[in-house]
């Protein structure tokens, strides 16, 4: 079995569960409030996560500093992962195949990102243990493609594993895939219509959406991709292909790209987002849409997003001062999961009969090899080899193979009614060309009817992965187009068709298990409700009852001027709970509490206020107190709340209601805080109310006698010392001396400046940056900013006093391909400096080279060319690569040269169509690859190889006879001639002999003149075609003529040298690499 299916069945069983939860929430309250148990139910801990969402931001140049900031930002929040919106490429960024994404997403989010293959310096392997980094496919990432017809973003896949290898998602490939982190299961697609699986409806990829939406056990579903289904952007617009029906499906929110700008749309009861502002040009707006709700083009940036078990919180923050809220939305319901009467299932069901369908069905014996292999999940397999006999891409095509399964030993209660039925294939395919698929069909009357294969009827996997993988067809409400009966799955009857599909008859198709299983509810009556009449709310209404006051301490009068009569008015029974279910808690309102609340309003802490009033602090006490230090607190002081706690008619709380509405926790009604209620002569309490039993019964116990709800003593209850309570003297209270409530400390410091822009490390795309920092504090009057070489600044080359916070290095003349160091600081208004911002670095660009010789699609007439190229500002070697493919996927050569030309050491494929190209680098920085050139190489003979004198030996015969090995010459060549050069230079600069000597046979020369004594010669040779083409200079040799005191040695004769005369002979010179 394998991974994905085992935790797509998980993922069913849990929502399973998540269908029967409230039926099991309703029996466990039930059976709690029979036993009287007050807790809450235990809840599952959930984990909460943060996360951030860009888009169209894979742009690493001039132009695109939006990209860096964003980046810088993000980091900045240290989220536990992102997601992209698409376009994590763009050409303008450079790099090639093997370094694109490289550039526009390792040297940024390297953090983040684990598992990605990459020949790149900024981030090799990616620093996180295990992936961060969620991408979808934009339609930017589809410029590698090599080919019109070509519709899979190698360059893409190559770079990421996704969802990686830490995670499991329920597809066989990357293009589109999902995966859950912490409450939210997260669905990417591939909007881009040329997908294998398409983009619209119907198609593969839409099914296997609302199959796995369905099948979420997760709080939250979240789909993201790029082009965005609704748009009031006036650039591109809404994609109406990807308008699908996501609410309908259960999605609670959709995020997509494309248009370079910030909406909020609400759609369908769910919210779309568009976040496309992560780096690229911003797009402007059109007319708005129906449903947009809120809409930014002002800066870069980003969406910050944490979710909960119980909400998810979308912001979205600008670059603006390294970070600014602009919008936020909060969304607490989840998509309502559907709730079908619980359902009845099968189980997976396997065949035990099989047979080819040998007519009208390609070469008419289906799965030839092992069919019954298909029988089990055992990983042996049933085989078809070379599938069909044309190239139909049809599943009703009669040219395509066919192979029926019977016997699954279904057994359906009569009268069930059949909801869906699944078909589960674990299948692999040797290769993808072609773009295979297996069609099924089912039929009820074996195999005298089909039904129809279509995307639509979720019958047609998607294109089969070169690994086993299980595709799930059909669903559990998926009927494939007809009607059944639980007759129609009996053994005779029921029946599985599969027709492999590929545009390639080589395709082979490999079977491992295929099983059915059916959905059905049983015809069997359901049980009534026992709890249907049990009023399952009434013990909500006990806690009601009990006194709620918990604020005490608040009535402790700390702050005399807050002594306004706020609360008077709340003191008289206001309680509206109209007696529609009055408890019959008769001792609950018994007067216990009477006199313990009692002594809380008489006026015992009337005199404790006097001296708050008295002004210590004579500045603070601005006179802002004065007004309200006058006695206006007096009524505040009268016991208005005496009668609520005295219960002056017991008779009036009788229950007028049945007593079913009894509270279970009578005794919380006494108000058991009462005590605590001594102090509290500060009317600002806010538990005056909650004196009053909040229960539904206060208002059908109106007191018996009124008068006893007045004050039996109002003057008594007034503050014997109302005057007190008024400053004594007025003048007093204001500050004796009003200059010294002006500041006369130093001024506040100013704050550290953070960092914005360059982020750490990054790679320029020109020499002229703007840096950008957090400005500190308010209190910051001036920056100071400044560019070193050194990470010490012992070295300062650009020093700032009057900087901005958005500040191009004026007058700095940067150099290419270099490492620099820049940092900030603020001064206040005393110009006092804050400390050093942290020290950021950045690196400038090298430009790519200029390819000079060969020139463009050039035709060599040799096989070792020499090249040449421009040399590049800063660059200190160049890698130089030679290949047969445009996209240098393999190389001929792959060099480094510390000059700006190479000259090729060995012979190159002949009388090929040949690429090169360069790059420029330094310590610190790589540039980017130069335009690719072509050329077609030479056809030439081979190189001769010499054979006498021998390299380094003494010759006695001043008129030697110099000897090479005969060439040989490629078909359709005509050999031309040899040339030979003899030179007392090992460079060759001067020649002694430089002859051509025609015929392939003539590969000796006779010098016609005597040769110098005791002097040291150097000779080589090479071969010509009589189309012009020459081979590479044979390995240069090397002899030495001796005195010649007496000429007896043969013609051509040449011996090792006398020991004594030995001289040492160096190896000629290449042109350094």
């Amino acid at each position: 079995m394998s991974l994905p299916l085992v935790d797509r069945e998980i993922s069913l069983s849990r929502a399973a569960m998540k269908r029967n939860s409230l039926t099991f929430l309703a029996i466990l309250i039930f059976l709690f409030s029979l036993s009287g148990f007050g807790g809450n139910l235990a809840q599952a801990d959930s984990e909460s996560v943060t996360f951030a969402v860009i888009g169209d931001y894979g742009s690493a140049q001039a132009g695109y500093s939006g990209a860096a900031a964003v980046a810088g930002m993000v980091a900045g929040w240290d989220p536990d992962f992102i997601l992209t919106t698409g376009d994590n490429y763009y050409s303008q960024a450079g790099g090639d195949n093997q370094t694109a994404f490289d550039i526009s997403v390792g040297q940024y989010y390297c953090d983040f990102l684990k598992d990605i293959s990459t020949v790149g310096t900024f981030c090799p392997s990616g620093n996180a243990s295990v992936n961060r980094f969620f991408p979808s496919v934009g339609d930017h990432e589809l410029e590698d493609l090599e080919a019109p017809q070509e519709i899979i973003p190698h360059t893409y896949l190559d770079y990421f594993n996704l969802p990686g290898v830490d995670f499991a998602s329920t597809t066989n490939n990357e293009r589109y895939y999902d995966f859950v982190q912490g409450p939210v299961h997260f669905f990417v697609l591939n909007s881009f219509w040329g997908d294998p699986d398409r983009a619209e409806i119907p198609s593969a990829q839409a099914n296997w959406l609302k199959t796995q939406l369905k099948a979420s056990a997760s709080t939250w579903n979240v789909v993201y991709f790029h082009q965005t289904p609704y748009s009031s952007g006036s650039t591109h617009g809404g994609t109406t292909r990807m308008q699908w029906p996501f609410a309908e499906w259960g999605a609670d929110v959709v995020i997509a790209g494309h248009e370079h700008n910030y909406e909020r749309i609400h759609r369908d009861g769910i919210v779309y987002f568009v976040n496309g502002l992560g780096g690229g040009f911003i797009y402007p707006f059109g007319s708005p849409i129906e449903g947009s709700e809120f809409r930014f083009t002002g800066f870069h940036g980003a969406q910050r997003v944490i979710a909960t078990e119980t909400s998810l919180t979308f912001e979205f923050h600008s670059i603006q001062n390294g970070g600014t809220l602009v919008d936020s939305h909060t969304i607490t319901t989840p998509h309502v999961p559907p709730t079908p009467n619980p359902a009845s299932v099968s189980g997976w069901r396997s065949p035990s009969g099989q047979t080819a369908i040998s007519s009208s069905a390609g070469d008419n014996n289906g799965f030839e090899i092992d069919p019954v292999n298909a029988f089990s999940d055992d990983s042996l397999f049933a085989l078809d080899m070379n599938s069909g006999t044309d190239i139909s891409t049809i599943c009703a095509s009669p040219e395509k193979d066919k192979h029926r399964f019977t016997n699954f030993n279904l057994s359906i209660s009569p009268g069930a009614v059949i909801q869906g039925i699944e078909v589960r294939l674990d299948a692999l395919v040797d290769a993808l060309a072609g773009l295979p698929r297996m069609c099924v069909s089912l039929s009820s009357n074996n195999g005298s009817s089909w039904s129809v294969p279509s995307v639509a009827s979720m019958s047609i996997t998607p294109v089969l992965s070169a690994s086993e993988f299980t595709y799930i067809l059909g669903g559990p409400d998926n009927l494939w187009d007809r009607a059944w009966t639980p007759g129609d799955f009996a053994n005779g009857s029921f029946a599985v068709r599969i027709t492999n599909m590929a545009s390639d008859m080589d395709r082979d198709f490999s079977l491992d298990w295929v099983a059915v299983n059916v959905y059905y509810q049983a015809a069997t009556p359901t049980p009534t409700d026992m709890f249907t009449s049990t009023p399952m709310s009434t013990p909500t209404d006990t806690p009601t009852n009990t006194p709620t006051s918990t604020n005490t301490p608040t009535n402790t009068p700390t702050s005399t001027p807050t002594n306004t009569p706020t609360n008077t008015p709340t003191n008289t029974p206001t309680s509206t709970n109209t007696p529609t279910s009055t408890p019959t808690n008769t001792p609950t309102n018994t007067p216990t509490s009477t006199p313990t609340n009692t002594p809380t309003n008489t006026p015992t802490s009337t005199p404790t206020s006097t001296p708050t009033n008295t002004p210590t602090s004579t500045p603070t006490n601005t006179p802002t107190n004065t007004p309200t230090n006058t006695p206006t607190n007096t009524p505040t002081n009268t016991p208005t709340s005496t009668p609520t706690s005295t219960p002056t008619s017991t008779p009036t709380n009788t229950p007028t209601s049945t007593p079913t509405n009894t509270p279970t926790s009578t005794p919380t009604n006494t108000p058991t805080s009462t005590p605590t209620n001594t102090p509290t002569n500060t009317p600002t309490s806010t538990n005056t109310p909650t004196n009053t039993p909040t229960s539904t019964n206060t208002p059908t116990s109106t007191p018996t006698s009124t008068p006893t709800n007045t004050p039996t003593s109002t003057p008594t209850n007034t503050p014997t010392n109302t005057p007190t309570n008024t400053p004594t003297s007025t003048p007093t209270n204001t500050p004796t001396s009003t200059p010294t409530n002006t500041p006369t400390s130093t001024p506040l410091p100013a704050g550290t400046p953070v960092l914005v822009s360059p982020i750490s490390g990054i790679l320029l795309s020109s020499l002229t940056p703007t840096l950008v920092w957090q400005e500190s504090s308010p209190a910051a009057q001036r920056y100071q900013a400044q560019i070193a070489t050194t990470s010490l600044f012992t070295s300062v080359i650009w020093d700032k006093n009057e900087a901005i916070s958005s500040q191009p290095p004026d007058g700095a003349t940067l150099q290419p391909g270099m490492r620099y160091y820049w940092r900030v600081r603020a001064f206040n208004s005393g110009d006092v400096p804050s400390d050093w911002s942290a020290t950021g670095d950045f690196r400038t660009p090298l430009q790519s080279p200029l390819l000079r010789i060969p020139q463009a699609a050039q035709k060599l007439k040799t096989d070792r060319p020499a090249f040449d190229w421009t040399d590049v500002d800063g660059a200190t070697r160049y890698q130089f690569q030679v290949s047969t493919a445009l996209n240098f996927k393999t190389t001929l050569l792959d060099v480094t040269a510390t000059n700006s030309s190479y000259q090729t050491l060995r012979d190159l494929p002949q009388n090929k169509v040949l690429y090169w190209r360069v790059r420029a680098s330094s310590p610190d920085v790589t540039g980017p690859w130069s335009a690719a050139r072509k050329f077609t190489s030479g056809n030439p003979p081979s190189v001769p190889a010499l054979l006498s004198p021998a390299n380094n030996s003494v010759v006695r015969n001043s008129m030697p006879t110099l000897d090479w090995s005969n060439s040989s010459v490629p078909f359709g060549v005509t050999f031309s001639r040899y040339q030979i050069q003899v030179s007392t230079q090992r460079n060759f600069s001067t020649l002694v002999v430089n002859r051509n000597q025609k015929g392939i046979a003539s590969s000796s020369y006779k010098f016609g003149a005597k040769l110098s004594p005791n002097t040291t010669y150097y000779w080589r040779v090479r071969s010509f075609s009589a189309q012009g083409h020459f081979s590479a200079w044979s390995k240069v040799f090397t002899f030495r003529t001796a005195s010649f005191s007496s000429d007896l040695s043969a013609p051509g004769d040449a011996r090792s040298p006398n020991p004594r005369e030995e001289i040492p002979i160096l190896p000629p010179r290449v042109k350094p690499i």
